[in-house]
Order: structure tokens, then C-alpha cells, then sequence
């Protein structure tokens, strides 16, 4: 499930979910919620095989006016990619904005532009959907942290999630 941060927190308050997946922690209640980082690494570009085949060679030039899904603008990834792009002076040619990483995924799979995703899930990423990694860039982070209450670390699946060696 994918919705409005601070909606998903309320939930995780509540007890109507026992872990939160961002990418960036919560300013607010934090006498409640336990942060804790899972993923902190560079980020992997992928795209399906024919968009992705004239890329290759010349990365990270080969961006260059290349059909992008980027993550919505008030994001922090976002912020990053931007920044990055101007000071490789890419001008990306964003065909659509995606909240959900799923329809990231799906519409990247289809070809309709190149994505982002954390270079830790980069074999996951090109086994499931079928893309290739055009490349990796260290100098854009992506971060996801796990949001729990106390009472949330009492599932089994989210004590494992958050007992797992962090970055």
C-alpha cells in the first residue's frame, strides 16, 4: 500500500499497520515511531532491453534526452536526481511522474522511459522486470527507512526486517 506518509503513519499509530516503508523519516511523532535505516546506497538507472541497449556505452552521457518515469517532485530522491543531472548537464525528457514504485516498475518494464532504483535491488530489479541496468551512480542516495511502533516490532516479519544488517 502506497499513500500520503503522514496518512500511513496515522495507520502505524493506530495499529492498523505494524511497519512503514519510506524514503525519508518522519519529522513528526517521535515519541511514537522508531526510525530505522534499511537501505542507504547509490541508485541503479534501468530500462527495458531496446531502450536500455542504446545507453550502454557513454554512461552516464547516454542519459541525455532519454524518456524518463521519474519519482514526483516533492521527493527527496527527486531532489537528488535533478541536482545530479544538472551537474552532468543531462536534460532528461520526463514522460511521467510515478508515486507508486510498482507502476515505476511496470511502465519501465514496458519501455515507456528509464527508471531509478536502489542499487542494492538492482538483481531483484532486472530479474522480476525484465530491464537491464544501464548504471549505477553513488553520488544519488536512495534511503528507505522502516517506521514501527513498539508495538509493530512485535511481528515476527518486521522484527526480521529490522534484525537485518542496516547500511
Amino acid at each position: 500500500m502506497e499513500d500520503d506518509r503522514e496518512a500511513l503513519i496515522s495507520q502505524l499509530i493506530s495499529r492498523r499497520l505494524d511497519v512503514v516503508l519510506s524514503d525519508a523519516p518522519t519529522q513528526l511523532h517521535s515519541g511514537l515511531v522508531q526510525t530505522t535505516l534499511l537501505v542507504r546506497g547509490g541508485v541503479a538507472f534501468f530500462g527495458a532491453p531496446k531502450l536500455a541497449q542504446g545507453r550502454l556505452r557513454g554512461f552516464p552521457g547516454s542519459l541525455d534526452g532519454a524518456p524518463f518515469l521519474m519519482p514526483l517532485a516533492m521527493t527527496r530522491l527527486r531532489r537528488e536526481l535533478e541536482r545530479w543531472m544538472g551537474e552532468q548537464r543531462l536534460r532528461p525528457k520526463v514522460v511521467a511522474e510515478i508515486e507508486d514504485s510498482g507502476l515505476l516498475k511496470a511502465f519501465g518494464q514496458s519501455g515507456h522511459g528509464i527508471f531509478v532504483m536502489p542499487a542494492a535491488v538492482r538483481e531483484e530489479v532486472e530479474r522480476q522486470y525484465e530491464v537491464r541496468c544501464i548504471g549505477v551512480v553513488e553520488e544519488v542516495e536512495a534511503r528507505v527507512f522502516a517506521m514501527t511502533t513498539e508495538a509493530g516490532t512485535e511481528n515476527p516479519a518486521v522484527r526480521a526486517l529490522l534484525d537485518q544488517d542496516s547500511p
